[in-house]
């Protein structure tokens, strides 16, 4: 739906030896990523994933936490409605810790075949990264609509996205520009329902390679992570859960060494 456009209009650790989580000193303060190679970030349940909404959208997905075996997670149940959870973060080293990792199950998918369109740019799971406006990316007018939003809203914006999403229709590996902003780029993980949906499904996406290959280089810094199910655009319904959103180090090429450049979508 409209996140694309809104996020990026309206968005704004000590390491120890294995895992570490990011501190982030309440919901107003950025978490701050250690240079280690895995890093947890907060629950998505945690007061430091702040609510998005939107002006011209009246009904709002409900998030409640629950917890089952594997820990803490996110649920989502959208009717008719949207609005998303936004954790922003500070000094993300992609050459440390260039890939993200979650978990995530779709509960009740989307009925929607044509996602590609403002229609159906409804989704049941959606993972967003949102990069720091660079005013050398933009045009004239994008650069006079956000000095008029940085009036309004106080702070520098967002600039562009990468909307990883669930589809339902669209094949997974594919790409495209959000139908509401070319700002904006989908990358289609998983399709369809889940053979069983209580199946935690786990995603490693490698936002260097990404980024690179879907905004170009050199890469502007990451601003926030965000999530989000509506079902606005198709006034239907979805359900999705949530959980262990971590920064992970390079991948580790077959000979133990760690990969420089892992290989992410191929540039067109």
């Amino acid at each position: 739906m409209r996140l694309a456009l809104v996020l990026v209009l309206a968005l704004v650790l000590l390491p120890v030896q294995d895992e570490v989580r990011a501190d982030v000193g309440g919901s107003a303060t950025p978490a701050r990523v250690a240079t280690t190679r895995v890093v947890a970030l907060p629950d998505p349940g945690e007061p430091a994933w702040e609510p998005v909404t939107f002006p011209r959208i009246a009904r709002h997905t409900l998030y409640t936490t629950h917890e089952d075996a594997s820990g803490p997670f996110l649920r989502s149940r959208s009717d008719c409605a949207a609005s998303g959870r936004a954790l922003p973060v500070a000094d993300v080293d992609l050459a440390t810790t260039p890939r993200l990792s979650w978990r995530w199950r779709v509960r009740v998918p989307t009925a929607i075949t044509d996602e590609r369109g403002k229609g159906g740019d409804d989704f049941a799971a959606r993972v967003y990264v949102l990069f720091a406006y660079d005013p050398e990316r933009a045009s004239w007018l994008e650069r006079a609509a956000r000095l008029a939003a940085r009036h309004l809203y106080g702070r520098e914006l967002p600039g562009e996205a990468i909307n990883y999403v669930w589809t339902h229709g669209t094949p997974a590996g594919e790409r495209w520009t959000n139908p509401f902003s070319d700002r904006a780029q989908m990358v289609a993980l998983r399709q369809g329902p889940a053979a069983d949906p209580e199946a935690w499904q786990t995603e490693v996406v490698d936002l260097r390679a990404d980024g690179r290959a879907l905004l170009g280089s050199p890469l502007p810094a990451i601003t926030a992570i965000a999530l989000m199910t509506d079902s606005d655009n198709a006034c239907g319904r979805a359900s999705a859960d949530f959980a262990g959103f971590r920064w992970l180090g390079p991948e580790p090429a077959a000979d133990g060494a760690t990969r420089d450049d892992a290989p992410g979508i191929a540039a067109p």
